[in-house]
């Protein structure tokens, strides 16, 4: 006797069907535009600007900290160094064993090469007897150093454009141009420019300087007046301190 099979049903693609039944239904309507930021209104502006001036100003104040500090240490090196040499403690073959014993000891520490340990021995020789511009020294970056011992060959040269660029606070590239233009070299061949008596003044380092200053002023604002300061918003206008027409 026969026994007939049972017909299994046909197997259904369980994972297409659940593909298809798991696919979530389209979004209905338009989609939702991105959140925009709220901007802040007019006095909150002000508010917020004065946070970011005590900023800029602790910013500022803290790299003045970390140049003066960096000079300082480049001035008691180079001390260091000088006094090796001279007792001939060292030879100069020594500074160059530092150099290599720095960099082998301690490879986080940039910046001293055998060339810039000499460079700052060459920093203390040249201005250890400077007494009108060793309160000006820790005033101005390394780089500015740097600029001013390789350009400026005459010790008043040095210290004019030591002065000068403390006072005006120039920025390496601002310094990069007057040596470049030889706002020196042009005070002293034509002392009297942009002052109300001319050649017939007596040209000390002092006088150098005031007229070197009053050059640049020109040359930043062509209608300048010597000795006065441009106008204030009220219109007045007032004297430069610095300035002297008297003095001879």
């Amino acid at each position: 006797m026969k026994t007939s099979r049972k017909r299994r049903p046909a197997r259904r693609d369980f994972v297409a069907t659940a593909g298809r039944r798991s696919s979530a239904p389209a979004p209905k309507g338009p989609a939702k535009p991105d959140q925009v930021a709220p901007t802040a209104s007019a006095p909150d502006e002000v508010s917020f600007a004065e946070v970011v001036d005590m900023i800029q100003q602790a910013r500022g104040r803290a790299l003045s900290a970390v140049n003066t500090a960096l000079v300082d240490l480049y001035w008691r090196i180079g001390e260091y160094i000088s006094r090796k040499l001279e007792a001939a403690a060292w030879g100069e073959g020594v500074v160059e064993e530092l150099a290599r014993y720095i960099q082998r000891r301690h490879p986080g520490l940039r910046g001293f090469t055998r060339p810039n340990l000499f460079r700052m021995r060459q920093f203390y020789e040249t201005y250890r007897g400077g007494q009108k511009v060793s309160a000006l020294l820790r005033q101005l970056p390394w780089t500015h150093h740097l600029m001013i011992l390789g350009r400026a060959k005459r010790p008043e040269e040095r210290d004019f454009y030591i002065r000068l660029a403390a006072r005006e606070q120039w920025s390496s590239r601002e310094l990069e141009r007057q040596l470049e233009g030889a706002l020196f070299e042009r005070a002293i061949l034509n002392p009297g420019a942009g002052t109300s008596r001319g050649a017939d003044r007596r040209v000390d380092d002092d006088r150098l300087f005031l007229l070197a200053h009053v050059r640049v002023k020109e040359e930043r604002d062509p209608g300048h007046v010597p000795g006065v300061e441009p106008s204030r918003e009220d219109g007045t206008v007032s004297r430069d301190p610095s300035y002297d027409s008297t003095t001879s």
